[in-house]
């Protein structure tokens, strides 16, 4: 419990500090999700004139109201499609580029511009990163299976018989599967970690991931259910403020946008924050080794008064 308060307490310090790559994260983040949703928003533009139904999609997804449109206009599917591959890549390069830039600021001190810092750890570990996603994503696919798999078969065998346990199976088949998640996401920092820490390979980082998180995994889980805890707190918090401010007038969504925003920047605040606790969870975990410097004897003057050596 104290090395899971010490970490948390880090990742907070550290990420109030570095509270400029905060707002540079949200500000990429924003410009990323508009650029993913344009597709979207382009399509749906012109249909929400002439069709007074469309009108509640001004307010949120609403998924019958699409359904609808989707069969009366069929090409709004292809946009949707176009939109949902956008937003899939936004997501998973746009992440690799934005946490490997996240940790180079949170761990290099060369006293450089935290654009720079930034920039140079987004360009240098990127491809490391995509590497990593795949090779952590092929073993919780595998893991995953395997895992599910028994509930699978018992649910499909028990499941019409009235058997409690087998009722049960699909919920605890869900349960392992988030668990072997969750667990993948944590590797997938470790790893990403020891590739910025260590400058190794997606295959030596993903090693060492497995070996951090799987050794240690109470830890891991503690760290991460803290910060989770803390996002649950300001996502309440929004939801109650959601409830009581009405969205009728213009500067009552203005209002409201700006509290979206707001939780949109309290959210990625704490993300910077779990990195700075699981860099320095990995840095208890993992000490790097210490280079002891090299003492290089200094041959002694020869004494002028003796005699040379001889040749022979």
């Amino acid at each position: 419990m104290r090395t899971l308060a010490a970490v948390t307490r880090e990742g907070l310090t550290r990420a109030g500090a570095a509270w400029r790559v905060i707002v540079l994260v949200w500000g990429v983040h924003l410009v990323l999700a508009a650029a993913a949703a344009y597709p979207f928003w382009r399509a749906l533009r012109p249909v929400l004139g002439p069709r007074p139904g469309a009108d509640v999609l001004r307010s949120g997804i609403n998924v019958e109201a699409l359904a609808d449109l989707t069969a009366l206009r069929p090409g709004l599917l292809g946009a949707f499609g176009l939109s949902f591959v956008a937003v899939v890549a936004v997501g998973l390069l746009g992440g690799a580029a934005v946490t490997a830039g996240v940790l180079e600021v949170l761990r290099a001190q060369d006293g450089r511009p935290i654009g720079h810092r930034f920039g140079r750890g987004a360009g240098r570990f990127f491809g490391r990163f995509v590497g990593v996603a795949v090779l952590v994503g092929l073993l919780a696919g595998i893991v995953g299976t395997f895992a599910v798999f028994p509930f699978v078969l018992l649910a499909r065998r028990y499941f019409h018989s009235g058997w409690d346990a087998a009722r049960l199976a699909p919920l605890a088949g869900m349960a392992v599967a988030g668990l072997v998640a969750l667990l993948a996401l944590l590797v997938l920092d470790a790893a990403r970690i020891h590739v910025v820490r260590a400058d190794v390979g997606p295959l030596a980082g993903t090693r060492a991931g497995l070996g951090l998180v799987l050794r240690h995994p109470a830890v891991w889980l503690g760290t991460w259910l803290g910060n989770a805890t803390l996002v649950g707190v300001v996502v309440v918090a929004f939801v109650l403020v959601r409830r009581a401010v009405p969205t009728e007038t213009g500067p009552q969504i203005l209002a409201m946008a700006l509290a979206q925003q707001a939780l949109v920047l309290a959210r990625t605040g704490l993300r910077v924050a779990l990195l700075a606790s699981e860099i320095a969870l990995v840095d208890r975990l993992r000490p790097m080794a210490r280079l002891e410097p090299v003492v290089v004897p200094v041959p002694a003057q020869a004494d002028e008064s003796s005699p040379p050596p001889s040749l022979l």
